[in-house]
């Protein structure tokens, strides 16, 4: 029984391909094309009887239209493949959805994660990969692990149409703190009026690490002033609250 089933699958892929491999030949041989490489070779003195000359269209045009079948099904393939492969979309700033949020009276800033594969990308975390303080460097005595949303140092799957979110910066009493996914010996708070460039570097399984920079500023105490943007967004972001 599994024999039959193997020839009859066998035999279906068969007529597929001569199907594919038929389109083509017609339009080579439509096209003249090799009608075209005899008359060439007529032009410089080889003498070609008729029936090797039609023997000769058959099996180049034959063989041409399995190139271009075998090329065919493999450029569907490489396009499956690119649809189906995990692929991550990093954006953030007040223009992004759900980006800056309030939150029981806290504010929440956001890299937004958008898997634009059909395979689902797991576990996924966020590290503060540099960190400049009005143009400066400032030192990070180790890697500093961001909170994934919701609440969690890893978030364990990101499938498509489902967007994720990286906490890069919170609000703690009023006051801007880095949304560290741990308690950390360095300091965290940042302190109102400085502009902070943030690097942030987002990994997961299957894809590469890739690292994003945030631009944050905290003009005033609550109520609050406040600007937020990912560097390479088309629009940055700025919000003042009165």
């Amino acid at each position: 029984m599994e024999n039959n089933k193997a020839i009859g699958e066998f035999w279906s892929d068969v007529l597929m391909f001569l199907r594919e491999a038929k389109d083509h030949w017609r339009q080579i041989v439509g096209g003249s094309v090799l009608f075209l490489i005899l008359g060439v070779a007529a032009s410089v003195g080889l003498n070609v009887p008729p029936a090797i000359s039609i023997i000769a269209v058959f099996c180049l045009a034959f063989s041409w239209a399995c190139f271009l079948s075998w090329r065919d099904q493999r450029e569907t393939a490489f396009n499956l493949f690119e649809r189906i492969k995990p692929k991550i979309q990093i954006s953030g700033g007040e223009s992004v959805g759900k980006s800056c949020i309030v939150s029981n009276g806290n504010f929440f800033f956001r890299a937004r994660l958008e898997s634009l594969g059909l395979e689902h990308i797991r576990n996924i975390e966020a590290h503060l990969a540099a960190i400049r303080k009005n143009g400066g460097a400032v030192e990070l005595d180790e890697v500093v692990q961001l909170m994934m949303h919701p609440n969690c140092p890893t978030l364990p799957s990101l499938r498509q149409g489902v967007p994720g979110f990286a906490d890069v910066v919170r609000t703690e009493f009023a006051k801007p703190v880095l949304a560290t996914a741990r308690p950390y010996a360095m300091e965290t708070a940042l302190s109102a009026g400085d502009k902070y460039e943030l690097d942030v570097a987002i990994s997961g399984e299957g894809i590469p690490t890739e690292t994003r920079t945030f631009i944050f500023i905290w003009k005033t105490a609550y109520p609050c002033g406040y600007e937020f943007e990912m560097l390479n967004n088309a629009t940055s972001s700025s919000r003042l609250q009165t």
